[in-house]
């Protein structure tokens, strides 16, 4: 500790521009997160954070501060232990700063996943998930599947659920019919989503293992696959957000090996199925696939102005300039794809176009608390306005409003006149600015505040309703179509209904924001910062997809686990050792790829 204060100011007076850099990002993410913290808490407590926005930006700079003065401490032993390093060895220290994280090699195990040890991991989940779904058995038929299922009877579809996804529940329906009717069709579908992520999970435990993560990480991340109960209760539900979040990480961990194994073509060439897949599982995917290729052109172009002067190959390009590219056209190829499937899928089932009231969800929040709140205040040609969208009065409203959740407003909104609703949004915004931060910060809360609880009764609490921090209800059917629990483990399904619908880990200190969704944001928002701080450009490439999905959910009505799913799984990223753009692994026989 007493060498502290001297490696501290060798590396301002070694590396002045390092140093800022790495201060102003350690400043950033903890005045992030503790802005975070406050106006979660704001809004909890005092039921608005905007009041104290100014204040709570001044503690979360202070706050913000001590954090980064701690992880200054950090990078600066860090780059003196790898410094000593150098001493000792003559070697490169490996992620002391840039330019030795950009050159450091990555360490692999083998070429190829191991087949063995994906097929015991995927065995080992899926056993592990089988006595949930007896529990549950047939499925938790919930969420969306009574909407879909509706329409696979009478024929009518609408996009504003996956059609894809409506067509899988349909056919299980279909083709189980015979043999015990709508209940045998959702067994069907329960085991076949529980194979397909159980050999999900298998599949990203191989790759991490391949890439040279330890074997009790792995072991860590297979128990919370196996036994957290997000997994096994997702895997059995009705919902297409299980497909779409268990594609995620798969399509990171290709774009990953691609960018750092170039040689290897196979692992572009299959994102392209994958990014096929997400933009017909979900809706929002094509909006954050979309928005992750205009940003990596951006860079794509940036780093070949940068290059002009670097040496190149006998074909005249620069050695790396290829990378990112290929990413980039097999992304572009899969959305071409889902938007082609998706579009024929249409036009052959005639199917109608799904409301746009989803996109609108946040304003029309907006609009609503301040209709709420201040109905006797707003202007008489507005308040007429805002009545015909809202279709109610203020009284009526304040009696389906829900500062969480969008929807019991958003489904009996008018949307006939749509150059008075912008107007009418507009001029409310400039006048209430604090409700309409407000609006958005309650329907996103449980995305960013690690203290929130409000996702865990988005619809209700207690195993009688069946709604809690996960849906296990049954949903209802028409008669005929009725789909009845049979659990044959009730004791199993007692103890998951506590968790899930009870909310007893609410009670449990610290275990309690295990389910915190928030906390696995924050944990990738950490692994961000110090692949930032270290120059690894990889990953800051393979988080741009989970980033963009992120702010989709953002904008969305509400925040379910469900939709937050994804970033669960991929908790396994920051276990994996770090990786760098332009290095060739060196397996551990010898070899080196590329």
């Amino acid at each position: 500790m007493k060498s502290l204060p001297n490696s501290l100011k060798n590396w301002i007076d070694t590396d002045r521009s390092d140093f800022i850099r790495t201060l102003l990002l350690s400043e950033g993410f903890g005045f992030c997160f503790f802005l975070c913290l406050i106006c979660g808490r704001c809004l909890d407590r005092f039921g608005s954070a905007s009041k104290y926005l100014i204040p709570g930006i001044g503690l979360s700079l202070l706050c913000g501060s001590v954090l980064a003065a701690v992880m200054m401490c950090m990078w600066t032993w860090r780059r003196s232990k790898a410094q000593a390093t150098v001493g000792a060895t003559g070697e490169d220290p490996p992620e002391a700063a840039c330019d030795a994280g950009r050159n450091s090699r990555i360490q692999v195990r083998s070429v190829t996943v191991s087949p063995k040890i994906w097929l015991i991991a995927s065995l080992g989940i899926l056993l592990a998930w089988i006595p949930v779904w007896l529990a549950y058995y047939p499925a938790v038929f919930a969420y969306d599947a009574e909407a879909q299922l509706g329409q696979v009877i009478s024929q009518t579809y609408s996009t504003h659920h996956p059609l894809l996804h409506t067509l899988i529940l349909g056919a299980c329906m279909n083709l189980m019919w015979d043999v015990g009717g709508i209940e045998a069709g959702m067994v069907l579908y329960a085991v076949l989503q529980m194979l397909f992520l159980a050999a999900v999970l298998g599949w990203i435990i191989a790759e991490a293992y391949r890439l040279g993560t330890r074997r009790w990480l792995l072991c860590l991340y297979g128990a919370f696959c196996a036994f957290f109960p997000v997994n096994p209760v997702l895997a059995i539900s009705t919902t297409k957000d299980v497909v779409f979040s268990g594609l995620v990480p798969v399509f990171v961990l290709l774009m990953r090996r691609y960018l750092c194994e170039g040689s290897d073509k196979k692992s572009y060439l299959q994102m392209i199925p994958v990014a096929t897949f997400m933009v017909l599982f979900r809706n929002n995917a094509l909006y954050a696939l979309v928005s992750v290729m205009i940003v990596m052109t951006i860079g794509i172009i940036a780093k070949h102005r940068s290059m002009s002067g670097s040496p190149r190959t006998a074909s005249g390009v620069t050695d790396d300039s290829r990378i990112p590219f290929r990413p980039v056209v097999a992304i572009l190829i899969g959305c071409i794809a889902g938007c082609l499937i998706s579009g024929g899928m249409k036009a052959a089932l005639h199917a109608s176009m799904g409301s746009p009231r989803e996109a609108m969800a946040v304003p029309i929040q907006q609009m609503a608390r301040v209709y709420v709140l201040h109905a006797d205040e707003i202007p008489a040609d507005s308040a007429e306005t805002l009545a015909e969208v809202m279709n109610g009065s203020s009284d009526e409203l304040s009696s389906r409003y829900n500062e969480h959740l969008a929807d019991p407003v958003k489904r009996d909104i008018s949307l006939d006149d749509p150059a008075g609703f912008v107007k009418t949004w507009i001029g409310l915004g400039l006048r209430w600015p604090g409700d309409y931060l407000d609006a958005w910060l309650y329907t996103s809360e449980g995305a960013w505040y690690i203290g929130d609880t409000s996702v865990n009764r988005i619809y209700g609490e207690g195993r009688a309703s069946g709604f809690g921090y996960l849906s296990t209800d049954t949903r209802s059917m028409p008669p005929g179509f009725e789909v009845i629990p049979h659990s044959h483990l009730p004791g199993v399904r007692n103890a998951m209904e506590s968790l899930v619908s009870d909310n007893a880990f609410e009670k449990v200190p610290l275990i309690r924001f295990l389910f915190a969704p928030a906390l696995y944001v924050w944990i990738l928002a950490a692994y961000a910062y110090v692949s930032i701080v270290r120059c690894d450009r990889v990953t800051g490439t393979i988080l741009l997809y989970p980033m963009m999905v992120f702010l989709t959910i953002l904008l969305g009505p509400a925040v379910l686990v469900r939709y937050m799913y994804p970033f669960m799984l991929l908790v396994i990223l920051p276990m994996i050792p770090a990786s760098h753009a332009g290095a060739h692994p060196v397996h551990t026989d010898g070899t080196h790829s590329g």
